[in-house]
């Protein structure tokens, strides 16, 4: 029993660790109040797990003697249990912008496994239909034990269905790899409860419940480094790590090439109409570069300031210049919704294993400001 408590503390302290830190990191991706009350019920499943057991043990003084205490526990462990699992579901329809939370019918539709579960939960009281406890103060399973399951798993399921219906029609990077996370959230829960049931010896459904917010919480953070906060594109470090695994493992029969992409008179935008605006050009800039890569594929990032950078491989030089008039023609698009013309200078350079990575860049560097060297003459600036 002792090797169990451990285990659930473990769980416990670490929970206590991903929430204290996410509280402080609020710009995570998951910051809305639903992921913060899935984590704070599955604390507290972990919480009544460790007081049953220690119930059972006999190590908490007259308490242990407590029949009342021992069903208060007990049904506040199935009711968080579900709740943990509900709030898990709610936090995905915000995050793939679902429209189901905004009809009161369909709130209140979401939450009846939740009001079956407090029912049968404070039932067992008297018809022991989750659990009961004898005279000598011992748990044992009630006959509708597994409902309490499939409610939770009901749950994880509908929200692994949503978010990857979601995933699969996102084209976004980043949002399409936090869809992808939510949907893991069934996965290690799954696993553990097939264990679970072949040993019930081997306490599992702790662990399986930690494991995940903690896994999620860990790639969250990653996402965050390799992430341009402004924009929503990767930042510099993961141009290059994408970069540097493009030119290792070509592929056959395609040529690859680097874009590199500047705002005109990007100065000009701030002076003229405030930083606030600037930022917003910066964004719509980036909305450019992501129509271009749902295009053509590739990988889109920012690079710092108002320079941007686009890596794609393509069977042809034709296709390259089909790119530069469409970086063209989509700011001719995004122009039409500003105060001013979002004019973008667009400079490419193609690989070839004798360059080196940082020679790529000089190259494409070279050739972006040929690029607005020429567009100076034209405009007469």
């Amino acid at each position: 029993m002792i090797y169990i408590v451990e285990i659930d503390c473990i769980c416990l302290f670490a929970l206590i660790f991903v929430a204290h830190s996410m509280r402080k990191k609020r710009n995570l991706g998951y910051s809305s109040k639903s992921f913060y009350l899935s984590g704070y019920f599955t604390m507290l499943v972990i919480s009544m797990d460790i007081l049953s057991l220690l119930v059972e043990a006999h190590k908490l003084g007259f308490l242990s003697r407590s029949i009342a205490f021992n069903y208060l526990i007990n049904i506040i462990y199935y009711v968080a249990a579900v709740c943990a699992t509900y709030y898990w579901f709610m936090n995905t329809g915000y995050v793939v912008n679902s429209t189901f939370w905004g009809k009161r019918r369909n709130g209140f539709l979401a939450m009846v496994p939740v009001g079956i579960c407090i029912a049968l939960s404070l039932l067992s009281i008297w018809k022991g239909y989750y659990f009961y406890i004898d005279e000598a103060n011992k748990y044992h399973r009630g006959s509708l034990f597994f409902v309490n399951n499939l409610l939770c798993y009901a749950y994880a399921m509908a929200s692994c269905i949503i978010a990857l219906r979601a995933a699969l029609k996102e084209t976004d990077y980043i949002k399409r790899k936090q869809y992808l996370l939510i949907s893991f959230y069934i996965v290690f829960p799954l696993l553990v409860a097939v264990i679970q049931v072949l040993r019930p010896d081997i306490p599992t459904i702790q662990v399986g419940m930690t494991v995940p917010i903690i896994y999620i919480y860990t790639e969250l953070l990653d996402l965050q480094i390799s992430t341009d906060y402004l924009t929503g594109l990767n930042n510099r470090n993961q141009l290059m790590r994408f970069l540097n695994m493009a030119v290792a493992n070509p592929t056959k029969d395609k040529s690859l090439y680097l874009f590199l992409i500047d705002v005109d008179s990007f100065k000009k935008i701030n002076d003229n109409y405030g930083h606030a605006e600037g930022d917003f050009a910066l964004q719509k800039t980036a909305d450019v570069l992501k129509t271009v890569a749902k295009r053509f594929g590739g990988f889109v990032a920012r690079f710092g300031g108002d320079e941007f950078n686009y890596v794609v491989e393509v069977d042809d030089d034709a296709t390259v210049e089909e790119i530069k008039k469409c970086f063209e023609a989509q700011s001719e698009i995004v122009s039409k919704s500003l105060q001013y013309k979002l004019s973008l200078s667009v400079g490419c350079a193609k690989y070839s294993p004798a360059l080196k990575v940082n020679e790529l860049f000089l190259l494409a560097d070279s050739d972006m400001y040929k690029e607005k060297s020429i567009r100076k003459k034209l405009l007469g600036v």
